[in-house]
């Protein structure tokens, strides 16, 4: 008895091996597809383009269920059909749940990129501002002093010159990084509104 268990068990460990090999199942793949609701910000670019494509069919989905539950309120009646109605509205509602899943899945993976972004552009205005304090001290310290001791501390004119052409790139440096830290609040402020739409 327990021989012929054991072989009836052999058997079907063996048809199902077969089965697996004449069908190549993959276990590893098995048709898987990625989980839009773990989408996450470093997931790969195909599986977030698979996410937009996915949240557009169930949105297709839900248009057409919705349609087709208008036309079923319209022929309400019986019992049967009333039924019918209820189960395209529950399965209407369960689309349109799927379809919010993900795009909460979606826009939480926005935020994630909008806020790195702005870290970044924060940490990149902090060192423009540190380099337009060394730029405004070494301007400070050519403004205080006076002509004639410009003139005087180098031992040759063509130095004053360079000096006084030194002066003028730092005023130019100044300006130029007081615009681009402007440029960078600018565009620190565009990322932020667009987190709060």
């Amino acid at each position: 008895m327990l021989k012929k268990l054991f072989f009836i068990l052999c058997g079907v460990k063996m048809g199902f091996l077969l089965f697996l090999i004449f069908f190549n199942f993959n276990p590893n793949f098995a048709g898987a597809v990625f989980n839009c609701l773990e989408l996450k910000i470093d997931s790969e670019h195909e599986d977030k383009a698979y996410c937009v494509e996915e949240l557009v069919k169930i949105e297709g989905e839900l248009k057409d269920l919705l349609e087709k539950q208008k036309v079923q309120k319209k022929n309400t009646g019986t019992i049967k059909t009333d039924i019918n109605y209820l189960n395209s509205k529950i399965k209407a509602l369960k689309t349109k749940i799927k379809a919010h899943d993900l795009n909460i899945a979606q826009l939480k993976v926005s935020i994630k990129e909008k806020k790195i972004k702005i870290d970044d552009l924060f940490e990149e205005i902090e060192n423009k501002h540190e380099s337009l304090a060394q730029l405004l001290r070494n301007t400070n310290d050519l403004d205080t002093k006076n002509f004639a001791y410009l003139i005087l501390a180098d031992e040759n004119l063509s130095d004053f010159y360079a000096d006084f052409e030194f002066y003028g790139a730092i005023k130019k440096a100044v300006k130029t990084s007081v615009d681009e830290v402007q440029d960078i609040k600018l565009e620190t402020e565009i990322v932020k509104s667009s987190l709060e739409k």
